[in-house]
């Protein structure tokens, strides 16, 4: 008959390093911190940016959620974030209303999830003029008006909520 004899305290130690190294690789693989812009999200399947910019007219006034991270806040009032796809680097700007949605500009190189629908601007090559030299004064760029060669459409997210990610 083979007996054994179990040392307690050296069970002890074992079962407190093994609870310490789950704790570790919970806290390691546990989802950043989000913070909620907005409304909650509703939806849980992502579709992709360079899905969407690929066939634009498909999606136009479907609610969609993208990811990526953000590469650009409104620099006045925090009422746009343009998000890039991390697969293709397309992007997408997500518009929110103005002082309902305050975008921070901490958030440039963070993970974000915006949901909303996507809808189509069209303009004329004045208006695009106009446009472009509103976001160039915006970030205080020199805007070069040749840029502009004719009428433009473009393809933006109209932000509902955003969840994007906190700390370094």
């Amino acid at each position: 008959m083979v007996s054994f004899i179990i040392d307690r305290s050296i069970t002890m130690k074992t079962y407190t390093a093994l609870l310490f190294f789950a704790l570790l690789m919970a806290s390691c693989t546990s989802e950043p911190a989000m913070e909620q812009y907005g409304s909650e999200l509703t939806l849980s399947e992502v579709t992709p940016i360079s899905q969407i910019l690929d066939s634009p007219a498909d999606y136009v006034g479907t609610k969609v959620l993208i990811e990526g991270e953000v590469v650009d806040i409104c620099p006045m009032k925090g009422c746009w974030m343009e998000v890039k796809d991390p697969l293709s680097g397309k992007m997408m700007k997500v518009k929110v209303e103005d002082d309902v949605i305050v975008f921070d500009e901490e958030s440039k190189g963070k993970k974000a999830k915006a949901e909303g629908e996507i809808y189509e601007i069209r303009l004329s090559e004045d208006e695009a003029m106009s446009y472009m030299k509103h976001l160039a004064d915006e970030k205080g760029e020199a805007f070069d008006s040749t840029s502009v060669t004719g009428p433009m459409v473009i393809y933006q997210l109209q932000g509902e909520g955003a969840l994007v990610e906190v700390g370094e």
